[in-house]
């Protein structure tokens, strides 16, 4: 397994019904007609905790919690560290605690409602607080809001500052 650091981000596979609604949905939407991954995170720091959205914007051990499960994982080849610690800290001063807007599922329906149907940013899922963190580093445009974990699974795999350093199941 790679070791992780501040900045890398993740995809998961989430196998509840939820996340196969999620990828029934991206796969629909999606342009190359292929969606495997339903939740996005950050690694915050070189021991795997994580920030990400789940019932709560919260952290966790990201190898405790996705052991057996398909997993995508991506790093800026150009990290720039300061900047991760500031994005990280305003993610957590923004956001950590918040609940899970679940509200606003539906709107990704709808990609155009959920880029421009926030409140101001305010309530995010996973995958716009990770686009919402990689805009914070300088490694992504800011219309986080809307964005999917398909998008960014897809911008990853493409992007050339991107390198994914893991994909597979977390034994």
């Amino acid at each position: 397994m790679p070791k992780l650091q501040a900045g890398d981000v993740f995809c998961v596979s989430r196998k509840t019904w939820i996340g196969r609604a999620i990828n029934a949905v991206q796969k629909i939407l999606s342009r190359d007609n292929h969606s495997i991954y339903s939740h996005t995170g950050i690694i915050r720091d070189g021991n795997g905790m994580t920030l990400e959205a789940l019932e709560k914007i919260t952290t966790q051990h990201f190898y405790n919690a996705y052991k057996g499960e398909q997993v995508l994982i991506a790093r800026v080849r150009s990290l720039d560290k300061r900047r991760v610690k500031e994005a990280i800290s305003k993610l957590d001063a923004e956001h950590l605690g918040d609940i899970y807007p679940y509200w606003r599922l539906p709107l990704q329906l709808f990609p155009i409602l959920a880029k421009y149907i926030s409140y101001k940013g305010r309530w995010l899922v996973c995958s716009e607080l990770t686009g919402k963190f990689l805009h914070l580093i300088g490694e992504r445009h800011r219309g986080y809001k809307g964005t999917t974990p398909d998008t960014l699974a897809d911008e990853w795999r493409n992007w050339k500052n991107f390198e994914i350093i893991y994909e597979g199941v977390i034994p």
